[in-house]
């Protein structure tokens, strides 16, 4: 894999980006639209466990959105390079900006609070926009007119939440996926983009070779001490537990969409194929992957598939067939019904840093 240059190319004014993850600078690269991301400034920000004054971001969205790539998932181009800003050599990542096609994207945010709907999260509260209650997200989904007229919404959100916990992506807020709206009011889906937060971006070589050393360390940080950013009654999800709770039926066939298609030795070419990129970083981030595939989504795969079995064994021998209980058209708040349930195990959370 070669490293780009991108000292040379037309900046683009005209464009601008959110989000406070770093610099994104518009450009022009072989007469295409892309947005620059520079690793974010994390020296002045005061933040806890981070030892680094740079965020490796850009490797991260490199390498997340390669693997949603690499798992069928529709999402943004990205390429990795260099980028000279004040006398200074960056590793930056280039995303393709998927608006120049024509559509407008919408932010789920946006959407959340655009319509009339009646909308309460899991306490019983009114949605708003940045709100990231499970109930109300799954809610708005179902409910929202320009959700239901767009093609495949529910299906993308279980994948992104799957394949988000394989990358350890703890920041899919509201502003960070959407949908398209095209002129001729047309809409689709929007690819996946954002992936920086993953794969412990703002960790250094230091503390990955630590956490490689000892064993139990690397398991809590792949999944036993995680949590993502959806919520349930207040508290954050820790994402492994309700992936292996079997709680939701379109999480369930998520896994078997996404989990299939896991294959680690494509996975670690491609990250092995990565210049500039320290042995240790590789090594941590191949291993956590391993773990999480491992202990978390085959033993997961093959739950759902062995349950399939059985209740193909129980209709043939006249069995009582026994449901989930969650049912997607009946998503009801705490206090107003059998709400959504997830294992009770604490999450002990050691290095939630959501950056938003």
């Amino acid at each position: 894999m070669k490293m780009l240059n991108f000292d040379h190319c037309q900046e683009d004014y005209t464009r601008a980006y959110g989000g406070m993850a770093g610099r994104k600078i518009p450009i022009i690269y072989q007469n295409e639209a892309y947005l620059l991301k520079l690793p974010g400034n994390l020296k002045d920000r005061g933040l806890k466990n981070v030892e680094l004054s740079y965020s490796n971001s850009p490797f991260s969205e490199y390498i997340g959105s390669h693997i949603y790539e690499i798992l069928g998932v529709n999402v943004h181009k990205t390429l990795l390079g260099i980028y000279h800003q004040e006398g200074k050599e960056k590793i930056v990542c280039a995303c393709k900006d998927f608006e120049c096609n024509g559509g407008k994207l919408l932010e789920f945010r946006e959407l959340k609070v655009s319509f009339s709907g009646d909308i309460v999260d899991s306490e019983g509260y009114d949605t708003d926009g940045n709100g990231t209650d499970l109930v109300d997200t799954l809610q708005t989904i179902l409910k929202h007119p320009i959700l239901q007229s767009c093609t495949g919404v529910m299906e993308r959100f279980w994948d992104m939440f799957v394949v988000d916990a394989f990358i350890g992506n703890p920041d899919r807020n509201n502003g960070n996926w959407g949908i398209l709206v095209y002129p001729d009011k047309k809409v689709s889906l929007a690819p996946v983009y954002d992936n920086g937060s993953s794969l412990n971006c703002r960790w250094s070589d230091e503390r990955m070779k630590a956490y490689i050393e000892q064993r139990s360390l690397l398991e809590n940080q792949a999944y036993r001490a995680k949590t993502c950013i959806y919520k349930l009654h207040g508290r954050n999800i820790n994402p492994y537990h309700l992936i292996q709770g079997g709680k939701f039926p379109e999480c369930d066939e998520a896994v078997k969409r996404i989990v299939s298609r896991i294959d680690l030795l494509e996975i670690k070419k491609m990250i092995d194929e990565i210049p500039c990129m320290s042995e240790i970083r590789k090594q941590y981030y191949k291993e956590i992957l391993s773990l999480r595939m491992d202990k978390i989504l085959e033993p997961t795969l093959n739950r759902i598939q062995g349950k399939k079995q059985e209740n193909a064994l129980n209709h043939i021998f006249g069995a009582e067939m026994r449901g989930a209980d969650y049912k997607s058209d009946r998503i009801l708040p705490k206090g107003k019904g059998k709400e959504p349930r997830i294992t009770d195990q604490q999450e002990d959370v050691r290095d939630f840093d959501i950056e938003r």
